[in-house]
């Protein structure tokens, strides 16, 4: 008889099982931040940090599942229970969504409030706007570029925060894993979870007090769209790879 797991439970069955999994990640940030506070131990405190992220990632494909998303189906998806360095990649993916959308709205609400000095010549404004937007955009890029590159180093942090280990000197986690590393990660983390409460907004019934229910469907498809066909072939295996 198969065993049951996450992988292969129907959505039905997966209602509300996310709940759980985030109840932990909240478990293992607190701990963190208790390593943290009383002991200053970062290099412990960011291992968890990172395992918590995980559990974070794991209560995201358990809540899309749930509500009818084709996220198991897609390529590398047995790994995404078993495999942290391919949760790690999922979590690449989420981050670059979430910086593109924050970095369009602030653009957007920035276009209303900047003031760029106004010139006779007209290509100079038009060059001022530009240089002006470009920098704006390039800032925000550079933050989200540096933010998946510390994701990248995610695996090897949290066994670097747990254990010694020798390469051609002896690695000690306290200090191979600083502060300046915990306070990183656990920006990522919480933009992390930010994302996950704003799906369950999302799919709570009460959100039809705030959006209308043309936009709420807006959203979802879009989802669909996104996990169905854009993440059809890709592979959580080799976004590892890319330099």
């Amino acid at each position: 008889m198969q065993e049951i797991t996450f992988i292969n439970l129907s959505k039905a069955k997966s209602k509300d099982l996310y709940i759980d999994i985030f109840d932990n990640a909240k478990r293992l940030k607190s701990d963190s931040s208790i390593l943290v506070d009383v002991n200053k131990s970062y290099s412990s405190a960011s291992s968890l940090l990172i395992l918590s992220s995980e559990e974070v990632i794991k209560a995201i494909l358990v809540l899309l599942h749930s509500h009818g998303y084709k996220v198991y189906l897609l390529k590398d998806a047995k790994g995404f229970f078993k495999n942290h360095e391919i949760r790690h990649s999922l979590q690449m993916l989420i981050e670059t969504g979430i910086s593109l959308f924050d970095t369009i709205d602030k653009w957007e609400n920035r276009k209303l409030k900047k003031q760029i000095p106004k010139t006779e010549n007209k290509w100079l404004n038009n060059t001022l706007l530009f240089l002006s937007d470009a920098s704006f955009v390039l800032s925000n890029v550079s933050s989200a570029i540096y933010r998946i590159e510390n994701i990248k180093k995610f695996n090897d942090l949290k066994n670097a925060g747990f254990y010694v280990d020798y390469k051609n000197e002896i690695l000690i986690p306290q200090k191979i894993v600083v502060q300046n590393d915990y306070n990183s990660i656990l920006e990522t983390s919480n933009r992390l979870i930010i994302f996950y409460k704003q799906l369950r907004i999302l799919f709570h019934p009460s959100i039809t007090k705030h959006l209308s229910n043309n936009k709420i469907e807006e959203i979802k498809n879009g989802l669909h769209i996104f996990i169905n066909d854009a993440l059809k072939d890709f592979s959580f295996k080799e976004i590892n790879k890319i330099k």
